[in-house]
């Protein structure tokens, strides 16, 4: 701003601002009355208004929300993280600078004192106090913002000191602003999706079917090859001075669960975030269905065909359990932001198969009476279950679970066992970190065995349960 200001022969005539505006037209129309100006202004705004309604309810609106929630399982699930930011700062760029221009004809002329701290300031405050997320609490933010002054004009030398005072009573009392987006209870009306089946069986059912069109034929191609699905070749990670990860070799083959174990510390989260792109190795590779998947971005590695959970759950908290799950599909969309405004049929075909994909799934872990509950109010082992829903939701091939029974009591470990299991028997293959040596012994067909980074024991699950230097490792030895 300080250079713009003090070069008055630039673009902007430095501190004289650009003057001379001309009013705008609609062809030969001229709009130069208040009157006119009055009702431009308003179509503007009832443009922008559908727009954003449109994009909050598609894909791209749910992108932006996952990545306000949590950026690193947005990426895990398919969001292109970089891009969408990117997208959203370019279109904010692009409606300030629509409103500049209005502005800018109806004042004709623009200086640099129109646009001081105290404007942004206001612009925070407006979103703030209407309600984050809510279009509905922006338009009586800006109302609240733009009203008071000019009903307590005689204060408005005080104007900052109110709008703080009204900042911290809304955050000590109502933190979500005054007209916070409603997710919870809305049911499948709040999606604003058109063309769903009527009955929630019919719905589940069309998922299966779409399960069964787009993922059963290339489970069942698999189980038809020799060679590993994923295959990890000497791959090595240090983080300063600690080997987290040694030249670990790791097969894992098609159809099977694979357990991978170890102490604390082992260093095989680490294994899995490099599986999965989160971290590079120093050396090696990751061999996916042949495919040398070193080093990609993780959005990249879910539309390969491998989905995660993480050790510390990673939920899309503010949001339902149907918006969680319809992450998933994500990476396999296409529309993007103009299809979304324009609400074309494949866009509206594409938000019904994310749909009945989220419901089948959601209906496969048994949590289908929890699809308009918010993430967050689930219980524990639910919420694990939900982020194995998610996960399922992308259409994987390869399934890498880290601790999925960990806070699960002994009942609820049982009923992910046998989940796994028929997982395992439709096709999945399935690779886990866990420590719950029940559940390993009881599910694994091979286990691999971690400590300090390198790998000590590989095998059947009989053979690592008596294995000494396992036993060693989890127990210590014995002095003499």
């Amino acid at each position: 701003r300080i250079g713009i200001v003090n070069n008055p022969w630039g673009l902007t005539n430095g501190p004289n601002g650009i003057t001379g505006v001309e009013a705008p037209a609609l062809g030969s129309f001229l709009i130069e009355t208040p009157t006119s100006f009055y009702y431009f202004i308003w179509v503007i705004v009832a443009l922008v208004i559908l727009g954003l309604l449109r994009l909050q309810r598609s894909r791209v609106g749910r992108a932006w929300n996952y990545i306000r929630e949590d950026e690193i399982a947005a990426e895990a699930n398919g969001v292109d993280v970089r891009n969408y930011k990117l997208l959203s700062f370019t279109l904010g760029a692009a409606l300030a600078g629509v409103t500049g221009s209005v502005y800018a004809s109806k004042m004709m002329v623009v200086s640099p004192q129109s646009f001081l701290f105290m404007e942004s300031a206001l612009l925070f405050c407006i979103v703030l106090l209407g309600g984050l997320g809510s279009i509905p609490g922006a338009l009586l933010g800006a109302t609240a913002v733009v009203v008071f002054p000019e009903v307590f004009r005689q204060f408005a030398s005080f104007r900052l000191l109110f709008f703080g005072l009204a900042l911290m009573i809304m955050m000590i009392f109502r933190p979500g602003g005054l007209l916070p987006r409603k997710r919870e209870g809305l049911g499948f009306q709040g999606l604003g999706i058109r063309g769903l089946a009527q009955s929630d069986e019919e719905l589940i059912e069309r998922g299966r079917l779409l399960v069964k069109e787009n993922l059963t034929l290339r489970l069942s191609e698999n189980l038809t090859r020799s060679d590993p699905l994923l295959e990890t070749q000497g791959v090595t990670l240090r983080f300063g001075g600690l080997l987290a990860v040694n030249n670990y070799d790791l097969k894992v083959y098609p159809g099977k669960i694979t357990s991978l174990i170890g102490p604390n510390g082992a260093g095989k989260t680490t294994l899995f975030n490099i599986i999965t792109g989160i971290y590079r190795p120093e050396r090696g590779q990751v061999i996916f269905k042949g495919e040398n998947i070193t080093g990609l971005k993780p959005h990249l590695v879910v539309s390969r065909g491998i989905a995660r959970t993480f050790q510390n759950i990673r939920l899309f908290p503010a949001l339902t359990c149907i918006e969680n799950v319809m992450s998933g599909p994500h990476c396999h969309g296409r529309a993007g932001v103009f299809s979304a405004v324009l609400r074309t049929p494949s866009q509206v075909r594409e938000e019904r198969q994310f749909v009945e994909l989220a419901s089948f799934r959601l209906h496969q872990v048994g949590l289908w009476e929890y699809r308009n509950e918010l993430a967050r109010n689930l219980p524990y082992g639910k919420q694990r279950y939900l982020e194995i829903a998610r996960a399922l939701a992308t259409g994987p091939e390869l399934l890498i679970l880290d601790e999925p029974s960990s806070g699960l009591n002994e009942r609820e470990s049982e009923e992910l066992m046998e989940l796994l299991q028929g997982l395992a028997a439709e096709g999945f293959t399935i690779l886990l970190i866990e420590h719950d040596m029940n559940v390993v012994m009881g599910i694994s067909d091979w286990v691999s065995v971690m400590d300090m980074g390198s790998k000590i024991a590989e095998g059947l699950p009989q053979e690592i349960y008596n294995h000494p230097t396992v036993i060693e490792a989890y127990l210590g030895k014995e002095e003499d």
